[in-house]
């Protein structure tokens, strides 16, 4: 389960900020975003907003490509950049994830994080 801005949240009558905070998974210079009920490292992040605008964009010349009657060769090439994209964010995003849970696996585990469950979400992506 994912926990969001975890200072302002309380499950099960426990503060989750302290739970994270205890667990040791705040760092310095961690940003606010959370993954796996720990906070996604500010450059991970801005890295995956980044490349999810790249996307964006390739999607939209896709969209453009269509309207203008472009070649199709051109289309698929771009539709192609489009999908590499976002996988590249998906893989990214879970290796990060992975490596928080080889550091905290039973705490990985106890958030429903087990390995059989990041092995199924590696799959969807592949």
């Amino acid at each position: 389960r994912m926990v969001t801005q975890a200072a302002e949240f309380v499950e099960n009558g426990e503060r989750v900020g302290e739970r994270v905070r205890a667990r040791g998974w705040v760092g310095p210079g961690w940003g606010c975003d959370t993954l796996w009920g720990m906070q996604l490292p500010e450059e991970t992040r801005d890295d995956l907003i980044r490349r999810l605008r790249r996307a964006e964009g390739q999607v939209r010349a896709v969209q453009r490509m269509l309207g203008d009657d472009s070649d199709c060769r051109d289309i698929v090439t771009q539709i192609s950049a489009a999908s590499r994209a976002l996988d590249q964010v998906g893989f990214r995003l879970l290796a990060t994830g992975m490596v928080t849970c080889a550091k905290n696996p039973e705490a990985a585990a106890e958030d429903g994080y087990s390995v059989e469950e990041i092995e199924r979400l590696f799959t969807k992506l592949a």
